[in-house]
C-alpha cells in the first residue's frame, strides 16, 4: 500500500474522494424489508416479545446473515427476493476490492499471493457462516 505515496504512481480515475460508506445494522435492514414487522420490534424490544413476531424475526435475522448488510446486496435482495441474486451482487463487490487492491501491487506474484490469501478468507467466513446456520437448525430441530 506504500506505492500511493511514491511521485510516479497515479490514480487512473483523475481527482479522488474519500467515501466511507458503513455497512446496514440488523436493525436497518429489517426497517428496510418489513416496515411493519420492524415498527412492532421496536415497541417489543425491551417488553417481552410474543412468539410469532420472535419466529418471524428470527427468519429476517437468518436471512440478513446470508446477505448481509452492503447497501447495493441488501437493495438486490429486496427486489428479487433472491438469495442467489444478491451474492451475486456481493461477488461483484469483492471483484471491485480485489481489482482495485491489486493495483498496489507491482510483482505478479504479489498479485496473485494477495487475491488467493484475500478469497480464502472468504471462502472461511462462508464456512463459519454455513456451520453456524446449520448449528443453529440442529439445536431448531433437537428441540
Amino acid at each position: 500500500m506504500g506505492r500511493v505515496y511514491e511521485p510516479e504512481f497515479r490514480f487512473s480515475s483523475g481527482d479522488v474522494t474519500k467515501l466511507t460508506i458503513y455497512t446496514l445494522s440488523f436493525e436497518e435492514f429489517l426497517e428496510a424489508y418489513d416496515t411493519e414487522i420492524y415498527e412492532r420490534y421496536m415497541e417489543l424490544k425491551e417488553a417481552v416479545q410474543e412468539d410469532s413476531l420472535h419466529g418471524r424475526l428470527k427468519s429476517i435475522y437468518d436471512i440478513y446473515c446470508r446477505v448481509g448488510g452492503y447497501p447495493k446486496v441488501v437493495q438486490a435482495y429486496l427486489e428479487t427476493r433472491d438469495i442467489r441474486k444478491a451474492q451475486g451482487e456481493l461477488v461483484k463487490i469483492i471483484d471491485t476490492f480485489t481489482n482495485e487492491s491489486i493495483r498496489y501491487f507491482t510483482d505478479i506474484l504479489d498479485r496473485t499471493v494477495f487475491t488467493q490469501i484475500f478469497l480464502s478468507i472468504c471462502r472461511i467466513f462462508r464456512r463459519k457462516s454455513l456451520l453456524r446456520h446449520l448449528f443453529l437448525q440442529h439445536i431448531k430441530t433437537a428441540k
